[in-house]
């Protein structure tokens, strides 16, 4: 027995040795995995900030494309934020069109940059230039036990920015005038008053920005009164819940009535503040297609309009705390007297002289509940135009 054990007693030295090396093994693969995770980190990093720069600079005021610019700030880009690797290259710099949302890029290196058609045929054309894809690689990652795994070892990453979205911040509030509300027959520019509801007689819907249009997003009533569009909008459909948000619309009307920069005259014409608004609101918005006078859940963003809001109706105080007027008391009117309620007359009768006053859909704005009316003359500007055109656009990474 005595010689049995005698042996055996090298075995454990020998078991330990092989059980040392393979957790040495295996640490090494450990530091290899994390350090190519790490790798990857960075060459996205850099990938991503070289896409971003070069689509800042992709279109040229004149509508040109800034080929040797956008490989120029690309590169720069790209390269600094490789501080400290060695063995880099951006394996490519490529100008093209992407198709929003989910691509594909397509290389293209026209001169010239399209302007004026509809979006959705921008959004399809590939000799539309709105991207630039930046290709960034690695081929000398220090490896140790991993490299038997990856003897030709390299990473690369690739990142594509894309221009051609109302970037964070474009639209003051989460509405949608419909076409037909913002153009006449002719194509003019006339603005008609916003009213959402389940009668199908809309001429305008409540937005969570949410695309494409399947996608979740929040209720527009988070949206209201703050720093415009959360996240940039792009070509294609956006989403519209359907019919009038109640929790939307009252809160938009508690915004206008606490600006206290659209409350400086009282109910006189005189300068000071009765706690209602006498002062134009000025507003930015997107403008959608709509079929008719009917909005669906999805609509495509066609424009942009800015617009002056006059007068929000609340009849019973159902939108604010407290009973609201049925009719403006007073209402300024740029380089003339302000208008004043004409005395004696009733709510219906004031009404028809307000809207007359200021042309209100025509002059014959009806009343209605829950209706936000505007001026007739706003501004338009088409997606094609607004959404693509000119350096300052900022760029958003779509891949």
């Amino acid at each position: 027995m005595d010689k049995i054990l005698k042996n055996q007693r090298g075995a454990i030295l020998v078991l330990v040795a092989v059980m040392l090396t393979g957790f040495l093994a295996l640490a090494a693969l450990v530091i290899d995995i994390g350090n190519m995770h790490v790798v990857g980190n960075e060459l996205q990093n850099a990938a991503d900030a070289g896409a971003l720069a070069g689509a800042r600079e992709l279109v040229n005021e004149d509508m040109t494309i800034n080929t040797a610019r956008v490989h120029e700030l690309a590169d720069e880009a790209a390269m600094s934020n490789l501080t400290g690797m060695n063995g880099v290259a951006i394996k490519s710099i490529r100008i093209g069109h992407w198709t929003f949302p989910n691509g594909p890029f397509v290389e293209n290196n026209n001169p010239y940059q399209l302007i004026g058609e509809p979006v959705p045929d921008l959004n399809s054309d590939p000799d539309f230039i709105n991207a630039v894809e930046v290709t960034v690689s690695r081929s000398d990652a220090s490896l140790a036990f991993a490299r038997m795994f990856y003897p030709q070892y390299q990473r690369e990453k690739t990142a594509v920015a894309y221009v051609g979205s109302y970037p964070p911040g474009t639209f003051d509030q989460p509405l949608a005038w419909c076409r037909s509300s913002v153009l006449d027959n002719n194509g003019n520019v006339n603005c008609r008053s916003f009213r959402a509801s389940n009668d199908h007689d809309d001429t305008g819907g409540w937005t969570n920005y949410a695309q494409p249009c399947g996608a979740e997003g929040p209720n527009p009533k988070t949206l209201v009164c703050i720093d415009g569009n959360p996240r940039p909008v792009f070509p294609g459909g956006v989403k519209l819940p359907p019919g009038q948000v109640n929790a939307a619309f009252k809160d938009f009307a508690d915004c206008w009535e606490k600006n206290s920069a659209l409350d400086l005259l009282k109910s006189d014409g005189s300068e000071g503040q009765d706690k209602i608004p006498d002062q134009p609101w000025t507003l930015t918005v997107p403008v959608i297609n709509c079929n008719g006078d009917k909005v669906s859940s999805c609509e495509e963003i066609i424009g942009t309009v800015t617009l002056q809001v006059v007068w929000i109706s609340d009849p019973g105080g159902s939108l604010s705390g407290k009973k609201f007027p049925n009719v403006p008391p007073v209402f300024a009117r740029p380089g003339k007297e302000p208008w004043v309620r004409p005395a004696g007359l009733s709510d219906p009768d004031a009404w028809k002289a307000f809207a007359e006053e200021f042309k209100l859909d025509g002059g014959n704005a009806p009343y209605n509940s829950k209706q936000i009316y505007v001026l007739p003359s706003c501004e338009f500007e088409p997606a094609s135009t607004g959404m693509f055109s000119g350096p300052d656009q900022i760029p958003v990474l779509v891949r």
